[in-house]
């Protein structure tokens, strides 16, 4: 409601009727370039007014976790586990990093984010694995990645998106699952 107001202001302080075209001259060109300005401002204060909330408040400002007296090699099970339940696969696995692309289901970011080479970009999450003492520290780095695979392979950082938290809430859970499998289960007396 505000963007028609204030264009209809625009083209009123013009000279001319609201969205109408003006006749030729130099004010009727100033006035289509005036107008198409205002709409591209309007529509991107209006993309920024949707967009995700921000970083999260971790050390990293990334999705994650610390899991207490385990081990990497337990992590990275319960990590790989869930994540083919999901649909990844698996891309990139080392002593200190997991990787996992699945492709994006959202048109908006097919749309956005595609290629000539490949119209499909791929969700990839990468889990960092650090061991400190008895506790495992894992970090989440969130992206898209456009002609994944390939030697152009594009990455649109998404750790700032609404794709962050419900990874955060995902890590937060791994750790009460695998801290519950540690809990030694009592013997029932007989």
């Amino acid at each position: 409601m505000r963007i028609i107001i204030i264009l209809e202001c625009v083209a009123i302080s013009a000279g001319s009727q609201p969205f109408k075209r003006c006749g030729g001259g130099v004010l009727g060109s100033f006035h289509g370039v005036i107008m198409h300005i205002l709409i591209a401002l309007a529509l991107v204060s209006l993309c920024a007014a949707c967009s995700a909330p921000g970083q999260l408040a971790t050390a990293s400002r990334h999705p994650e976790v610390t899991i207490s007296q385990t081990t990497p090699d337990k992590v990275k099970s319960a990590l790989v586990s869930k994540m083919i339940d999901k649909g990844y696969r698996i891309t990139k696995d080392s002593p200190y990093e997991l990787a996992f692309d699945h492709p994006m289901d959202n048109i908006l970011a097919t749309v956005l984010l595609g290629s000539k080479y490949d119209s499909e970009p791929n969700a990839r999450v990468s889990y960092s694995i650090a061991q400190s003492g008895e506790d495992v520290r894992v970090v989440t780095d969130l992206a898209a990645i456009t002609n994944p695979g390939s030697a152009f392979e594009r990455r649109t950082d998404l750790n700032g998106s609404a794709e962050a938290a419900k990874v955060q809430a995902f890590l937060d859970g791994l750790r009460t699952e695998l801290k519950s499998s540690q809990t030694p289960k009592r013997k029932s007396s007989e």
